[in-house]
């Protein structure tokens, strides 16, 4: 306040205010307690690219905490604290199952975070000072504002802190709950004999036998654990709150792109309860924004928070559209706190929305920071050829502007976006990343192994030599992965995955492409007469004769159809000779991922 008043006297304070004045100025507590815990030096790992590769995430959690973390009969867990790890999951995988829970104790949350045991502990850990300064471990923003709270026995007579006064009470060993409890009672001039207990299971066990005569822990745990007694109505929490309790999630610290991964989830469910996101309108919000009606779009900044324009997620190594797949997997924040906790009994006070005079509040997104050399162009029609970077360890990064743009790539292996209007871009040496924009784009990768993503709009993909992979987006897309053996995967609405080489078949040349969606019925697989020299079907219909295709249960070699479906393995192949031995010049040519059952009406001759 001092600060503020000397270099801004004349201005209200508003949400410069402290908490506990209506505003959003809130620190965690300096005190706490130490905990005793070995340390692994490994700060040179990349723990982002190591979760990645190994396909599920590593969560540490408490085991049985209601509220935060119980197992289901399933044996699956269900809570606050899982749905944020499910969140980050979705952020990471676009799965929220890909998950591998670790029941671990609170006091040994830190040591195997930061020993990486586990990438990330859901555990209601309170920020500290002292944790956060020698426990190797950073802390996310804080996604639970709470306070340590007393759960007493109605009829104990206990009803103000004082009557503990030489009571036993029950306390977790490592939190910060004795220290708060012990200060309280040298201002009161009293004491209290705490037992301290390893888990919240072992407490509350000995507090429904009678063996202790109060708990001590964070509020939300108490309001949880109080109706899972056996006679709820006989227990009462004391109106006393008894310090500060912001609770945040702990990953290993010097690990800073898994961190801003684990930040950027967390605050993500929060802007989303600000825009009024929800899983049950998200798809809506979608199909608005992508749509031909422009004036169904939302604001440019919902837009790049839904991954339908700008590269936020580019920036922390995951999908342009990680934020749609949070919301569909748990919701907003608050969506979770409603499932978890119901805020009619344990109300949200500084857990609200800060726009509400609660606590909760999301940074805003920004523009786009990378290492990368970034160039964007502007809003007429350009034509643009990107230069080599002078950044050698990085490829170049392009966004193309809001015109219907030409770019093409370097020699070097590119970055490159699309814009809001009907781009065409092309790669060029390298492998390149090529994403397009909301218009209706043509993305074509060229040499070298390539990625090339549709995103919103009716876009064509090329993905030329190399080993590509080729995704569609919200609109109806053609897919052509061209020679190499490529993964196509349409995505939604009604795609063509399309089989063209301008030459004849040379199975060697086309390699088999993976087609991990195929939706028979909707999509469609378009053969092309130069490539497949054999059929005589008329272009522009499906298989005007019946008998060029064959779905068959296996020895498709020996079958007298031109174009053959293997139905037990999902292979497509080409053969060339008909009724003769073999496939001739002919081979596979694609599997089909989950051996669909496809028919002659799923293709299209041309």
């Amino acid at each position: 306040s001092e600060i503020y008043e000397r270099h801004f006297p004349d201005q209200e304070r508003n949400q410069n205010l402290l908490w506990s004045d209506g505003g959003l100025l809130y620190s965690p507590p300096f005190s706490g307690s130490e905990i005793d815990t070995s340390l692994n030096n490994n700060d040179n790992r990349n723990l982002l690219k190591r979760i990645k590769d190994r396909g599920y995430l590593k969560l540490g959690l408490p085991g049985n905490n209601p509220g935060f973390a119980v197992e289901t009969e399933n044996g699956e867990f269900a809570g606050f604290d899982v749905d944020l790890g499910k969140a980050i999951a979705a952020a990471l995988f676009e799965d929220p199952s890909k998950l591998e829970v670790t029941v671990q104790s609170f006091k040994n949350s830190f040591g195997n975070t930061a020993n990486g045991v586990v990438d990330v502990s859901a555990m209601g850990i309170t920020h500290n000072l002292l944790r956060d300064a020698t426990l190797g471990i950073d802390f996310s923003p804080t996604y639970l504002y709470t306070g340590q709270g007393v759960l007493v026995r109605s009829d104990s007579g206990i009803n103000v802190l004082p009557a503990l006064n030489g009571r036993r009470v029950g306390v977790l060993s490592g939190a910060t709950t004795l220290q708060n409890l012990q200060d309280t009672f040298t201002e009161l001039g009293g004491d209290i004999i705490p037992v301290e207990f390893a888990t919240n299971d072992e407490m509350f066990a000995a507090y429904e036998a009678e063996q202790i005569d109060a708990v001590s822990t964070d509020l939300t745990i108490l309001s949880a654990r109080r109706d899972t007694l056996s006679n709820p109505d006989q227990h009462r929490i004391l109106n006393d709150v008894l310090s500060k309790e912001p609770l945040g999630l702990i990953t290993d610290e010097n690990q800073s792109a898994w961190s801003d991964v684990v930040r950027w989830v967390t605050n993500a469910l929060v802007q989303a309860e600000e825009y009024g996101i929800t899983s049950e309108n998200i798809d809506d919000i979608i199909a608005q924004n992508i749509d031909s009606n422009r004036d169904n779009d939302s604001d440019s900044e919902i837009r790049e928070f839904l991954g339908i324009e700008g590269n936020i997620g580019k920036v922390l190594g995951l999908q342009n559209d990680f934020v749609v797949n949070i919301i569909k997997a748990v919701g907003n924040y608050g969506e979770i706190y409603e499932r978890n906790f119901d805020s009619e009994v344990l109300r949200r006070e500084e857990n609200k929305l800060a726009s509400n005079f609660g606590l909760q509040y999301a940074p805003p997104l920004g523009e786009e920071v990378s290492p990368q050399e970034q160039e964007e162009l502007g809003s007429g029609d350009d034509v643009y050829e990107i230069q080599p970077s002078t950044l050698e360890d990085h490829p170049d990064g392009f966004q193309a502007g809001g015109g219907n743009d030409r770019v093409t790539g370097s020699i070097r292996s590119d970055s490159i976006s699309g814009g809001q209007g009907e781009d065409t871009i092309s790669g060029n040496d390298g492998e390149d990343v090529i994403a397009g924009g909301p218009g209706d784009d043509y993305l074509y990768g060229k040499d070298d192994d390539d990625i090339l993503e549709g995103r919103p709009g009716n876009d064509r993909l090329f993905g030329g030599p190399g080993d590509d992979e080729l995704k569609g987006g919200q609109g109806r897309d053609n897919l052509n992965g061209g020679p190499g053996n490529d993964i196509l995967t349409g995505n939604a609405s009604k795609d063509k995955f399309v089989f063209a080489t301008n030459e004849e078949f040379d199975t060697e040349a086309l390699g088999s492409d993976l087609i991990t969606d195929f939706n028979p019925g909707h999509d469609m697989i378009v053969l092309d007469k130069d490539t497949f020299t054999t059929l005589e079907s008329e272009s522009g219909t499906g298989f005007s004769i019946e008998t060029e295709f064959a779905s068959v249960t296996n020895n498709a070699a020996s079958s007298e159809a031109l174009i053959v479906y293997n139905s037990n393995n999902g292979k497509l192949f080409y053969n060339q000779n008909g009724s003769e031995p073999g496939f001739g010049e002919g081979g596979e040519f694609a599997v089909l991922a989950g051996q669909p059952a496809i028919s002659a009406d799923d293709f299209l001759i041309r």
